[in-house]
């Protein structure tokens, strides 16, 4: 796939048929090398696609994905490269494919709906207590990097992994959600791929410092069944500063042989005012984020 690239000498666009109308995942591929007389390394160019701004004055350094996500409610998707003066654009591949929408808004507590009208951009998509899981084996050809650069004070987990006792139920999640080698994989102990009884383990989920969930009970989520994948996302408010903290914790502060456990992670960052690319004006440096987990 990175062997080859199409280059672009003058402003150029891809128009893909849509057979459904819904929300759309958009990965482009990136790798800079010399061939002819383009050095791709100095390439500088814009990307466009609906209306919204995903890359602006974009110049790949090194072999790059970029995911997008948003609602598509025409009979065919455009994507459109613009080139910055005396430049030039290239691309090794693309891909499109719909994706189901679902959210809860953090604060204040209500479902989302808005999930229609905006943009999403693949920020990070972690693996929990498990190595990184690459394209070749996840549905949708994503890549989980393991969660060993971002996790703090892991001096008190473990790793579980029970990829055998993962068991996908039909209305819950799906492969589509996560592979197995995720649902498989977490930090800490008795997730329910190893627990041995129902309703034994209750944690709390935090965002920051909101709190998404006050006692998570996995297998009431599962329909009163043992090792079922289940998924949620939320909508954060505004971020305006440059991390983002998810932790998990007991329900009662220092409760004895507390337990807690998260498989997988997925944050997006949601467009604001169209606009993708976060240094398209001053104020799309406050943006909203979307975590699955």
């Amino acid at each position: 796939m990175y062997q080859t690239a199409r280059i672009f000498i003058r402003g150029s666009s891809y128009n893909f048929p849509i057979k459904h109308t819904g929300r759309y995942i958009l990965r482009l591929y990136f790798l800079p090398f010399t061939s002819l007389n383009y050095n791709s390394s100095t390439a500088k160019f814009s990307v466009h696609c609906s209306r919204f701004v995903l890359l602006n004055n974009y110049t790949p350094t090194s072999d790059t994905v970029k995911e997008y996500s948003f609602n598509v409610l025409t009979i065919k998707l455009n994507i459109f490269l613009e080139l910055a003066l005396n430049s030039f654009a290239f691309l090794n591949a693309l891909e499109v494919f719909s994706v189901p929408e679902d959210a809860t808004l953090i604060e204040p507590r209500r479902a989302y709906k808005g999930l229609q009208i905006v943009g999403l951009e693949t920020i990070f998509r972690v693996n929990m207590g498990g190595p990184t899981v690459y394209y070749k084996n996840d549905s949708l050809w994503r890549t989980w990097k393991s969660d060993n650069s971002y996790l703090e004070h892991d001096d008190n987990n473990i790793n579980v992994q029970h990829k055998a006792g993962v068991k996908y139920k039909s209305g819950l999640a799906t492969r589509l959600e996560a592979p197995i080698a995720v649902y498989g994989t977490c930090r800490r102990l008795n997730h329910d791929i190893v627990s041995s009884s129902t309703n034994t383990l209750y944690f709390t989920v935090f965002v920051d410092w909101w709190t998404v969930f006050q006692v998570l009970d996995l297998t009431f989520l599962a329909n009163g069944s043992l090792r079922i994948p289940i998924y949620r996302d939320f909508v954060t408010p505004v971020i305006t500063r440059n991390k983002l903290e998810v932790s998990i914790g007991s329900v009662v502060p220092d409760m004895i042989n507390a337990d807690a456990i998260l498989n997988g992670l997925e944050i997006m960052k949601m467009s604001n005012e169209n606009n993708l690319d976060i240094d398209v004006g001053a104020t799309a440096r406050a943006v909203s984020e979307v975590l699955g987990a």
